[in-house]
């Protein structure tokens, strides 16, 4: 079992998915994200490992790993992240429209 961290530029990002929800769909989609998001980073904690390399993971050349999460059928953003010595470090968390990470934005 792993610890589970969200960094603070990946809690910067949460705000932002949430403020988003709640200024182009509803403050009730907004609220049922951001309640929904959190069980699904903790979740990590017992799934770390099984969680796929992301695509720029060889390109930048650090172990990053990713999952993909929404509220419906399909999901919207993913979530970036990294294990070291027993602990999950939570990255970013964008959505899918914005492509893949730079080293800056690690």
């Amino acid at each position: 079992m792993f610890k589970v961290i969200i960094m603070p530029v990946a809690e910067a990002d949460i705000a932002e998915a949430f403020q988003w929800w709640h200024d182009h769909r509803s403050l009730e989609q907004a609220h049922r994200w951001y309640l929904e998001i959190y069980p699904a980073i903790a979740s990590l904690s017992e799934s770390a490992e099984r969680r796929p390399l992301s695509p720029e993971a060889a390109k930048l050349g650090v172990a990053i790993r990713e999952f993909y999460f929404g509220i419906g059928s399909h999901p919207t953003h993913r979530v970036v992240f990294f294990i070291e010595k027993g602990i999950v470090k939570v990255l970013r968390v964008r959505h899918l429209a914005r492509g893949q990470l730079r080293r800056s934005d690690l």
